[in-house]
């Protein structure tokens, strides 16, 4: 259920940069791309991280010890959603702007 979640958002948000024009610039794309699905992502995350949290109260060791694992990995998930999924996304779009202004130019001629 969580690895669906997780994909759901990293699909979304390239579909939402790639749905916007060209003559945008890419940190413009990207922006909106973040402010369209940031609610959504912080939702989730609050969600994941409450329901893991409740498994802290109880008294048995071991699922205690699997909810602050999946906190943890909850976290790491998020910081890399917001930090190093649009970095990478950014380079990929921009290289897609490239690709298409070369192939442009070779149809031109």
């Amino acid at each position: 259920m969580i690895k669906g979640h997780l994909h759901k958002n990293y699909q979304t948000r390239v579909d939402v940069c790639h749905e916007l024009y060209f003559v945008f610039q890419v940190k413009y794309r990207i922006a909106v791309g973040l402010s369209k699905e940031g609610w959504a992502i912080t939702r989730n995350l609050v969600t994941l991280v409450i329901m893991t949290s409740m498994g802290i109260v109880f008294f048995n060791y071991v699922l205690k010890e699997f909810c602050i694992i999946a906190l943890v990995g909850l976290l790491c998930d998020a910081f890399l959603q917001l930090v190093f999924f649009p970095t990478v996304l950014s380079i990929d779009l921009r290289r897609l702007e490239v690709c298409t202004a070369v192939l442009g130019n070779i149809a031109k001629n």
